[in-house]
């Protein structure tokens, strides 16, 4: 649980976006701090994804990204070990917290198609952007910023209003010579020229946010340490390092193409060991001889030594090959390296002083605006953000529909309170 003083409004990158989608939806996870339980498979992806990130561009023997920033050692870290230094390849450190986070994998088709999309991904990000050879040179990462939310008209810090978040990675990119902020973002939605990705990322909270916080942490001196100076060229640039999330599921296969991986010994194009499979050939009635592919008895049927099921077809006597994790992994990396510009992007976006600071008074008046619905305690929903169209629906339907308090002390099944409640609460602005 998070220790958190009630008088202060805390603004992020998130809880704007909810403030902006529904004051409901910002009161309950910010004000009230009731989250679900569960993560929806999109939210663990991109966690996931963010975490592989932190490897894909290590070696063995670089700091840990996870324990490096920090003091003491962490027995438990899986990419380190406790010694505070990557302790193998990066795709083997990938592979171990891909173990992690989807024990299940080896039963829950859900799972294995995760886990299988994100190491084929990782690896062929690493293929796609080079990087060993990056177009940037990385000055810090994971920066924090805490800083207080300004009057525009007068410049004076609001008492109770703060901004805070992290900026992934301080990066110099090496062409121009321009300090930005690298962030990365996973989507399920395409990201090409005409897809209409970039300029919803044009209108997004976070182009703003993250080049303001680092205008302001500029401005007092606090990247220094990085090598960033007061009087060096603002640096308002968002490099957005996107990755557009394979819709490719796993399948069954016909018949000829089950057969044809035991006799290649591959599948498309990839090496693949196969046991507990043969192909037997057999005469039915006065007909010709017909080829079946069958399980070895007392055998399991694993292909790269990873169990696979076997689909019958209606007479019982041939069988088909379902893909397992290996298999359907093989068919996402041949995907993305066929056209792997559906699925990675980068953009740079740059903002100027003037939209620095038209965002600065954007966040004193919905800093003012919060003030005065946390004061009177009437706040509104938006009926359109329930369920719109698309696959999203609102979590806190359980409440809204079903008319329940949305307070700490009002914790529904399948929901938590994220915040420890501080012992001062007194007031606001």
């Amino acid at each position: 649980m998070t220790k958190r003083n009630e008088r202060i409004i805390y603004l992020s990158a998130s809880a704007i976006a909810a403030f902006k989608r529904c004051p409901m939806l910002f009161k309950a996870k910010y004000i009230a701090g009731i989250i679900p339980i569960e993560r929806t498979e999109g939210m663990q992806a991109g966690t996931d994804w963010g975490s592989l990130l932190e490897v894909a561009e290590s070696h063995e023997g670089d700091d840990c990204p996870r324990c490096a920033p920090f003091e003491g050692t962490n027995e438990n870290c899986l990419i380190c070990g406790g010694t505070r230094k990557v302790d193998d390849d990066a795709m083997t450190v990938v592979s171990r917290l891909l173990e992690a986070s989807y024990p299940m994998a080896h039963e829950d088709e859900k799972q294995a198609q995760m886990k299988s999309k994100l190491y084929m991904s990782i690896a062929a990000y690493m293929w796609h952007w080079d990087v060993n050879n990056p177009e940037y040179d990385v000055l810090a990462t994971e920066v924090p910023f805490d800083i207080k939310i300004l009057d525009p008209e007068t410049g004076s810090p609001c008492r109770d209003g703060r901004v805070r978040g992290k900026l992934d990675r301080l990066i110099r990119i090496k062409e121009s010579g321009t300090i930005a902020v690298l962030e990365s973002k996973s989507t399920d939605s395409a990201i090409d020229d005409g897809s209409g990705y970039w300029d919803h990322m044009d209108l997004d909270t976070q182009t703003l946010l993250y080049p303001y916080a680092m205008w302001r942490l500029q401005q007092t001196g606090e990247l220094e340490r990085y090598g960033i100076k007061k009087d060096d060229p603002i640096a308002t640039t968002v490099l957005y390092d996107v990755w557009h999330k394979p819709g490719i599921k796993m399948k069954k296969l016909s018949m000829a193409e089950s057969k044809r991986i035991l006799e290649d010994e591959e599948y498309v194009g990839e090496g693949v060991s196969i046991a507990g499979l043969k192909i037997v050939e057999e005469v039915k009635g006065k007909g010709k001889p017909k080829r079946f592919l069958r399980p070895i008895e007392n055998d399991m049927p694993r292909i790269d030594g990873v169990p696979v099921t076997l689909v019958p077809n209606v007479n019982g006597d041939d069988n088909a090959i379902y893909e397992n994790e290996v298999l359907y992994g093989a068919r996402v990396f041949g995907d993305i390296t066929a056209d792997p510009d559906k699925y990675f992007a980068r953009r740079e976006i740059s903002r100027t002083i003037d939209d620095m600071a038209a965002f600065e008074g954007q966040l004193f008046s919905i800093y003012r605006v919060i003030l005065d619905l946390r004061r009177t305690d009437h706040w509104w929903q938006d009926e359109r953000a329930c369920k719109p169209k698309g696959t999203y629906t609102c979590p806190m339907i359980a409440y809204c529909w079903h008319r329940e308090p949305i307070t700490s002390d009002n914790i529904l099944d399948g929901f938590e309170c994220k915040w420890e409640k501080d012992d001062d609460v007194s007031g606001g602005e």
